[in-house]
């Protein structure tokens, strides 16, 4: 077979469809999922007679790389000021906390981190 005929092979031009078609195809499924019609999630003021009910409970949970002790204290007093301006009985606050990347096991800032 000489080349042209190998550049129109129905397997070759499938396979060049398949990535435009692939993406059509997620545009029409992103489309149809943002359009469809949600539940109204309640608003702040739905809360504020009554408070946050056992139904909506939620956690909110801050990320944080713990690099060294002024950063857990500082993150920590965020974490106070966040509890303190919203205080509610079924509003909860946590720090999800992870040590910085190392090529050691344990790193002596991890120790100074972990004993305060």
């Amino acid at each position: 077979m000489s080349a042209r005929t190998d550049a129109l092979d129905p397997a070759v031009i499938a396979r060049l469809l398949l990535i435009p078609v692939s993406q059509l195809a997620l545009e029409v499924l992103n489309y149809l999922g943002y359009a469809a019609p949600s539940a109204p999630s309640p608003s702040k003021d739905e809360f504020k007679v009554s408070g946050i009910p056992d139904a909506f409970r939620t956690l909110v949970v801050v990320p944080v790389f713990l690099a060294d002790p002024e950063t857990i204290r500082a993150e920590v007093e965020k974490l106070e000021i966040r509890y303190l301006a919203n205080k509610e009985g079924n509003l909860l606050f946590g720090l999800f906390t992870d040590y910085t990347d190392s090529d050691q096991r344990i790193v002596r800032t991890m120790k100074d981190c972990s004993r305060r």
